[in-house]
């Protein structure tokens, strides 16, 4: 994983989670408009990196690499992250740096990756509703010292928010909440399904 320019940046999506909002499924594969959620996102990210992989437990016929999270790591987004940066460090240094996009957000930018890599080590989208940590680059040795200074596994429900700040991140600023908007209900599925069928009507 280098970053020595954008055309070698590595976006990982965050997939594989459950919601309870969503009936305890697997959001990825929640159908928008026909389509599966990650592939949304893989759509959406394919243009903006060389590399897609995917933070999942398998790679949901997609072809794509996919990383399983390590054990004895925080739960949830945290622990991919901190599996990510491991990844990372082991194949191009602990200077190494890295995209996290959440799975359930299939309207973040076109610039995301190229705003975001200004930024030096660590940076995450804010946006005037606030912080928004799971769109976010992470530099693999801040990410791993951070870990290993917090005694992480002892907590294993890890807000991202407290990852970046252990990690130094600088704030990204982006005007736009809705380009982040995450999809957790099945209201909020049916709102996006209008949005994109809006988006084609007005192309």
């Amino acid at each position: 994983m280098s970053d020595s320019t954008s055309d070698g940046i590595v976006i990982a999506i965050l997939a594989g989670g459950q919601s309870r909002r969503m009936g305890a499924m697997d959001k990825a594969v929640a159908l928008l408009n026909g389509r599966r959620l990650i592939d949304h996102a893989i759509a959406r990210a394919r243009d903006q990196a060389a590399q897609l992989l995917l933070a999942a437990p398998h790679d949901y016929e997609t072809g794509l690499p996919f990383v399983p999270d390590q054990p004895g790591l925080p739960a949830g987004p945290v622990g991919a992250i901190a599996t990510l940066a491991a990844c990372a460090a082991r194949k191009h240094g602990r200077d190494a740096r890295f995209v996290t996009v959440p799975v359930d957000a299939p309207f973040f930018p076109h610039d995301l990756v190229r705003r975001l890599m200004a930024v030096p080590g660590s940076g995450f989208v804010e946006t005037p509703a606030g912080p928004q940590p799971a769109f976010a680059i992470w530099a693999a040795g801040a990410v791993l010292d951070a870990l290993a200074g917090a005694d992480a596994e002892a907590d294993a429900h890890w807000p991202i928010r407290r990852l970046a700040r252990l990690c130094h991140a600088q704030a990204v600023r982006f005007d736009s909440d809705n380009a982040f908007a995450n999809i957790n209900t099945p209201e909020q599925l049916a709102e996006a399904a209008s949005r994109l069928a809006a988006d084609d009507h007005g192309s």
